[in-house]
């Protein structure tokens, strides 16, 4: 939700210092934590109906804590700026 709210934000800053560095982390943030919920909810479902890659949770477990550890220390050093 949070880089949600980053990327709709993107437009809102009105320096140009460090915007492509900016623009870089809010999208990879964003669709990778995009990529990560479709996979999460494919296969979960998937497994309610019989048809779970056990392979697929090898991936998403290590990218849950990246995607979330990575939004953490942004909103960690962002602080009241949001």
């Amino acid at each position: 939700m949070a880089s949600f709210v980053w990327k709709l934000g993107l437009g809102n800053s009105g320096s140009a210092d460090g915007e492509l560095r900016r623009f870089l982390e809010v999208n990879a943030l964003f669709y990778s934590a995009l990529v990560l919920a479709l996979w999460y909810l494919s296969n979960w479902f998937g497994d309610m109906v019989g048809r779970e890659v056990p392979l697929l949770w090898s991936f998403i477990d290590p990218l849950y804590v990246a995607v979330t550890g990575a939004c953490g220390v942004r909103l960690w050093r962002a602080g009241d700026t949001i």
